[in-house]
């Protein structure tokens, strides 16, 4: 993720919850072209949703990454 929080902060995705959002397409449109970086974003994405659901939603702010 640390690779990529540049990537999401110039196009605009500025917390983690957007990644529920986003499809493959989206991916390659902001430069994650490598298919497997896209699968373990997309299943790190799916875990803290189906955490989230069991808390209170919470913003992280992909600047803590960067």
């Amino acid at each position: 993720m640390e690779r990529y929080s540049t990537l999401f902060l110039e196009n605009g995705y500025d917390n983690l919850e957007v990644l529920e959002e986003l499809s493959y397409e989206n991916f390659d449109e902001i430069g994650i072209t490598d298919e497997n970086d896209k699968r373990i974003i997309i299943s790190a994405s799916m875990k803290m949703r189906s955490g989230s659901e069991k808390k209170k939603k919470k913003k992280i702010k992909l600047q803590e990454f960067a």
